[in-house]
């Protein structure tokens, strides 16, 4: 998928590759995360399965509908949940809003309205509704989003950075809410494209990583966490020679470790594993090779930011 840039000042029009050789599977039911940095082609991906803009190449199906050749198909089975605050009208109840949005789905107004009480209550909504949009807090105005998403009763919902602008406590009480009410009671897909790693980890059933308009990664959070094997951050606890092991240490040429405490013969010491080396098992047997006791050894996989940093940062 290209994109036509307009530079001002220039003559010249530029062609940008938003997204390309992008394959990717969603099941029902499930949470699908779509990680990327700023810029990485999230937003344009979706509005391509939105039908939202016409992809130049391939094709696409959400719902089991073509998003070119049966557009309005998949718009009748799609809701879209965005960060712009902008587009409802701040000057109108939130009601209203949603009452205005509805009427574009050409809903009789007697089946909106029901609909339109029926979310409010979902959402604990019906003490705001009858408030000025401008007036709500960032939180309620996500929700309000989320609820105009599922106006006319979507399979699949798309939130596209949802939760942009709000504080930890109320991400939480997001994810909480799209995990159980959502998709566990209301049997929907949710397509959740993001930049924040805590919003994958424990929340996310698959994820895909998209960087510079192509897909990195396609899976589960822990094979996603699997893809770096070095990294690890390591323990450990011994009694024996700590001198010995620093001489080990800088012969090998390995210096990326600390000696947290030494005393009375105990030796404490970290480290973080290299991407190519398993400098923890020379570890272990420079310490029994020597006579020494291993009291502690304790290893932490690499983290979700291990993996997104190795696998963004030398191509941005």
């Amino acid at each position: 998928m290209r994109e036509l840039v307009f530079t001002p000042f220039r003559r010249k029009r530029q062609f940008v590759t938003a997204v390309e050789d992008v394959t990717l599977r969603v099941r029902r039911g499930e949470i699908f995360g779509l990680l990327g940095p700023n810029g990485a082609g999230k937003t344009t991906l979706i509005k391509l399965l939105c039908n939202l803009v016409i992809p130049t190449s391939g094709f696409a199906r959400v719902g089991g509908w073509d998003v070119v050749d049966q557009g309005d198909r998949v718009r009748g089975c799609i809701g879209l949940v965005t960060n712009d605050e902008r587009s409802f009208f701040w000057r109108l109840t939130g009601r209203r809003n949603l009452e205005f949005f509805g009427s574009l789905y050409n809903m009789q107004p007697d089946v909106l309205k029901k609909r339109v009480g029926e979310l409010l209550e979902i959402f604990g909504l019906e003490g705001k509704a009858d408030l000025p949009f401008k007036t709500y807090s960032s939180g309620i105005k996500k929700k309000m989003a989320i609820a105009r998403g599922l106006l006319n009763d979507p399979q699949v919902i798309f939130m596209d950075e949802p939760t942009n602008s709000l504080d930890p406590a109320a991400m939480q009480q997001l994810r909480t809410m799209v995990r159980q009410t959502i998709v566990s009671d209301m049997k929907k897909t949710v397509f959740w494209a993001t930049h924040r790693l805590e919003e994958v980890d424990g929340f996310c059933d698959r994820v895909a990583l998209i960087n510079n308009a192509r897909i990195e990664f396609d899976g589960y959070v822990r094979d996603f966490k699997g893809l770096l094997r070095g990294n690890s951050r390591y323990h450990i606890r011994f009694v024996g020679d700590g001198r010995g092991l620093r001489d080990f240490m800088e012969r090998s040429g390995f210096v990326d470790y600390q000696i947290v405490s030494e005393a009375d013969g105990e030796t404490v010491m970290k480290w973080v594993e290299p991407f190519d080396r398993d400098i923890g098992q020379e570890i272990l047997a420079h310490v029994l090779r020597s006579g020494g006791t291993i009291l502690n050894y304790q290893q932490q996989g690499a983290s979700l930011e291990d993996v997104f940093m190795h696998l963004v940062e030398p191509r941005r």
